[in-house]
């Protein structure tokens, strides 16, 4: 069996709102950057930003240090003797606001602006996928089930849908359409919560 990973099942809405969310993120991490950009006076590298990204305000306060006037002294009092104290509390403030919509993304320095990377873990975290060797077999065998209840309805073995498919819950559901007869099909959010707990025991063993 081939352990190429198979998409079964995404969590659409989710994705779609975590897309909106990315882009919203963006302009707030860049934003945050002018802010820091015009409280040290200057412009920052690609790698520059990087750090800003890791460190947040601690970046800004690290390199007005550079040029406190008293050293020994306490920072808010540098800050203060600089003129400067008003706008790092606003920046404090701008972080303290928004930081948490662009620390759930990943984001790449690239000319002086953030821009998020192709792949999102977050988003990818709402795709689930037969990747492994036992995931497929799971699979296999839900795709057989399936199989089953057919070839049973096919020789008028009429079983009891409620006992079938509880017995092999959250694999497949049965469904209904409007004039017709039961249909058992795959549960592909079912099985996505089969793998999610996989994966779960599966880090468990490796911590």
């Amino acid at each position: 069996m081939s352990t190429k990973k198979v998409l079964v099942f995404e969590n659409k809405v989710k994705i779609q709102n975590l897309e909106k969310e990315v882009l919203t993120a963006t302009d707030k991490l860049n934003e945050f950057t002018e802010l820091v950009a015009k409280i040290i006076n200057r412009d920052m590298t690609d790698d520059e930003l990087q750090e800003l990204n890791r460190s947040g305000k601690n970046f800004a306060l690290n390199e007005l240090k550079k040029d406190f006037p008293f050293p020994k002294a306490e920072d808010e009092f540098n800050l203060n003797a600089m003129g400067l104290i008003a706008e790092f509390r606003q920046l404090e403030r701008f972080e303290k606001t928004h930081g948490k919509e662009w620390r759930q993304f990943e984001f790449k320095a690239k000319n002086g602006k953030f821009e998020p990377e192709k792949i999102q873990p977050i988003i990818e975290a709402e795709r689930f996928y037969a990747d492994t060797k036992e995931k497929q077999q799971i699979l296999a065998f839900a795709q057989e089930l399936v199989e089953v209840w057919d070839k049973a309805k096919r020789l008028n073995l009429d079983p009891i849908f409620r006992d079938f498919v509880g017995a092999f819950e959250p694999l497949i559901y049965s469904i209904k359409p409007t004039g017709e007869d039961i249909k058992i099909m795959i549960d592909e959010r079912g099985i996505s919560s089969v793998f999610r707990r996989m994966d779960l025991e599966k880090r468990k063993l490796t911590h």
